[in-house]
């Protein structure tokens, strides 16, 4: 009776072990491109000073992954280019007084990966959407451009890293 709870007790914790073991849905790095330049984003936005904040955005958001290092255009494999191609503000929720309560900040950005001295292209994507939602009484619309941005970002960052 003992020697047939001890294999139960091995068996149990057996299937705890294999159970907690460590699995992971992300993609495989882009084996080609190890480093990556991203010059300032063009504008084609009435929006002042937004291309320096999203550019800033996108080199943080590749940084703080750590897979693939930002470096200068000449020393870079491949360039990471783009344009700012809207910018919009617009009220997204309301109280029952039909007062706004919550805005939503949406920027699309035309963006391409291409390696430095060809015309070999790694991705492109035209009209990315980023969007951020902030509240009416407590944040700025600047609150709603970092989540729009810090959105972009992650999007660039999985089409520049992953494998699938």
């Amino acid at each position: 009776m003992l020697t047939r709870r001890l294999r139960w007790l091995w068996l149990l914790v057996a299937v705890m072990a294999v159970s907690c073991a460590p699995y992971s849905f992300s993609g495989g790095r882009t084996a080609l491109v190890q480093t990556v330049a991203v010059p300032t984003f063009e504008n084609r936005t009435t929006e002042f000073g937004l291309p320096d904040v999203l550019t800033r955005g996108i080199i943080d958001g590749f940084v703080n992954d750590n897979q693939i290092k930002i470096v200068d255009q000449g020393q870079a494999e491949a360039i990471l280019s783009g344009s700012i191609a809207e910018y919009k503000r617009s009220a997204y929720t309301f109280d029952q007084s039909d007062r706004v309560t919550e805005y939503i900040v949406e920027i699309w950005v035309d963006a391409s990966l291409r390696k430095r001295g060809s015309d070999e292209e790694v991705w492109s994507a035209e009209r990315m959407r980023g969007f951020g939602v902030y509240k009416a009484d407590t944040e700025d619309e600047q609150a709603g451009q970092k989540r729009a941005i810090d959105k972009l970002a992650e999007d660039i960052l999985n089409r520049t890293i992953k494998s699938w």
